[in-house]
């Protein structure tokens, strides 16, 4: 493969949607309070995830891993296009996050890891669709599997990888008087090879 931007971009992009739909299934924000059982009291940890801090990180999440998909294949100015829509997806989803963060922030708890989680997903997702909005090479397969154009400038075919100048040449020489090595050459003597060996004998 090669346009490893391309697929840096594809990368980066479809990474940043699995982290947004991770980070809403990740714990936002510990508390831990004591409970009485028993007249023991016993420390009891509870969680927030992060549907109840960013209830959309789901949907940009899988957005941006369509976006990531898509810029896989296609090209030029749609490649762009799609850049721009995953550039848009990012903004949305970074906006959620923060908005998430401040909230959870203002709460009498521990911030657990879902809101780095969301936030590298919305850096990661921001930074491939900029590398694809600027137009940077579709991953594609390498040259050597391109069949080039002909002396016509036609496509060529598989044929042309299969045979090569070699075999024509050996095959146009054959069937060329002119070339010293066909039938009716200037090397052979008039009638073949049979009468060559009636004027031996």
């Amino acid at each position: 493969m090669r346009g490893g931007r391309g697929l840096a971009a594809v990368a980066l992009v479809v990474a940043g949607g699995v982290a947004l739909i991770g980070s809403a299934t990740a714990d936002w924000v510990t508390a831990t309070r004591t409970v009485d059982i028993g007249e023991v009291p016993v420390p009891e940890t509870r969680a927030l995830e992060g549907t109840a801090f960013a209830p959309l990180a789901v949907v940009w999440g899988v957005l941006a891993t369509v976006s990531g998909i898509a810029l896989a294949a296609v090209r030029g100015r749609l490649r762009r296009l799609v850049g721009l829509v995953t550039l848009l997806v990012g903004v949305a989803a970074g906006a959620g996050i923060a908005r998430g963060t401040v909230a959870a922030l203002g709460l009498d708890a521990a911030i657990a890891a879902g809101p780095g989680v969301g936030a590298l997903g919305v850096v990661a997702v921001l930074g491939g669709g900029a590398l694809a909005a600027r137009g940077d090479p579709a991953p594609r397969l390498s040259s050597r599997f391109d069949l080039g154009p002909d002396e016509d400038g036609e496509p060529g075919d598989e044929w042309a990888l299969a045979g090569g100048d070699d075999e024509e040449r050996a095959i146009e020489d054959r069937d060329d008087p002119e070339s010293g090595t066909g039938p009716g050459s200037a090397d052979e003597p008039p009638g073949g090879a049979e009468a060559d060996e009636g004027g031996r004998g």
